[in-house]
């Protein structure tokens, strides 16, 4: 029965259930319109394996997935992009030196203030945890000799 799991079911049902995981941690809801594809997909299977039980839709699926995220974001894209975006960069490029003078004399923003604590921060962290680490292996060696 097709309800019983099985390579495709499990490495689809993986696919989904990583994909609500990201985005739950990235705080993103599953829309209404989500949730019916994703049902239907699974029904998809299901009716794929009731008519052929050794059928496997990822073998099936994949060469027309390829094809689409090629034209998405490969080359074919890339270039789409960059004719679109040509008469935006021409028009940039002429300011650029100006910009960029401006942006080295300018005084550091308030975010690269932040940066620069956060990453203070982060390092005192971790020689804290390397401390901690330390002490660990020591206790561990202690108490091999000793047992």
């Amino acid at each position: 029965p097709w309800h019983k799991p099985r390579g495709t079911r499990r490495r689809l049902l993986g696919c989904l259930g990583g994909g609500l995981l990201h985005g739950r941690r990235h705080g993103l809801g599953l829309g209404r319109q989500a949730r019916v594809a994703a049902r239907q997909l699974l029904e998809a299977v299901g009716l794929g394996r009731q008519l052929d039980p050794d059928l496997d839709l990822w073998v099936t699926a994949k060469p027309f997935l390829e094809r689409w995220m090629q034209d998405q974001i490969g080359l074919p894209a890339l270039q789409r992009r960059l004719l679109a975006e040509a008469p935006y960069i021409v028009a940039a490029l002429p300011e650029l030196p100006r910009l960029l003078h401006q942006r080295l004399l300018a005084p550091p923003s308030a975010s690269d203030a932040a940066l620069l604590a956060l990453v203070a921060g982060q390092e005192t962290r971790n020689r804290w945890l390397a401390i901690v680490a330390a002490l660990l292996a020591a206790v561990v060696v202690v108490l091999l000799f000793r047992g």
